[in-house]
């Protein structure tokens, strides 16, 4: 825990590019190599190969979608320095 803070404290972007390092290249990377080839020269009849190769695509689809959605939205927020609040409250 200290680590980390200390970590933070001295490098303050080293956080994200860690999360985007390992989360949307080195660990679908790995993954989905274990899946797509390694798991086809391990097991030549797994029933549900392309089941789960797809749902793993997928996901990795969706964490890319999510990322840019995030970068977009702290992109406007340093451009703009306001946020308006667009929620509707029922009174």
């Amino acid at each position: 825990m200290i680590l980390k803070n200390v970590r933070a404290a001295n490098c303050p972007g080293l956080d994200e590019v860690v999360r985007f390092w390992f989360r949307l290249y080195w660990f679908p990377l790995k993954v989905l190599y274990a899946t797509c080839v390694s798991s086809l020269q391990s097991v030549p009849n797994f029933p549900f190969y392309f089941f789960f190769s797809t749902l793993l695509l997928a996901l990795l689809l969706i964490n890319i979608y999510w990322f840019l959605f995030i970068v977009v939205f702290v992109v406007k927020v340093l451009k703009v320095k306001e946020v308006n609040d667009i929620r509707e409250y029922e009174d």
